[in-house]
């Protein structure tokens, strides 16, 4: 007689993420990774994109309180950032605990992740030759013949030819 096998419960990504990336973290110095997978959180979604945390630096003997929580700013945010320390502290502590962080010491630096570069503004769409697209019959064929034709017409104005 042959034993049923037993069913493996598929496991979420999300449990198994704390448990690969862990050790990476905790060596440097941020064993918990809300800080450092969503900065939104801790500096506000103005500053997301201008500072990052570096590390914790834990004093002597006493992990997990008393800690100097490193952030790595931008010079443009760096000032207004100081003045905030005071709210960066109590959201770090809501994550990490009552007492965790202490202080905040901000370093300047030039290398931020800089913001998504902002898409060109598209050139009005001109009128498409109606004429042509009236035979089509398949309205999304001719939704795309029409984007088509009104992109090969507004290339041709760009590059100062004349448009077909």
């Amino acid at each position: 007689m042959v034993a049923p096998m037993k069913r493996r419960r598929t496991t979420p990504l999300a449990d198994l993420v704390p448990g690969l990336v862990g050790p990476a973290f905790k060596r440097r110095g941020v064993a918990h990774a809300p800080l450092l997978l969503d900065p939104a959180d801790l500096f506000g979604a103005r500053f997301a994109q201008l500072a990052a945390v570096e590390r914790i630096v834990w004093p002597r003997g006493e992990r997990g309180q008393g800690g100097t929580l490193v952030v790595r700013a931008h010079p443009a945010a760096a000032l207004t950032l100081q003045h905030v320390t005071g709210q960066i502290v109590e959201r770090a502590n809501l994550m990490l605990g009552p007492g965790a962080i202490q202080k905040v010491r901000i370093v300047q630096t030039g290398r931020h992740p800089s913001p998504p570069p902002k898409a060109p503004e598209p050139l009005p769409d001109p009128p498409a030759d109606e004429a042509a697209l009236v035979t089509i019959s398949d309205e999304k064929l001719k939704a795309s013949f029409a984007r088509l034709h009104s992109r090969i017409r507004r290339r041709a104005l760009t590059e100062g030819q004349t448009p077909p």
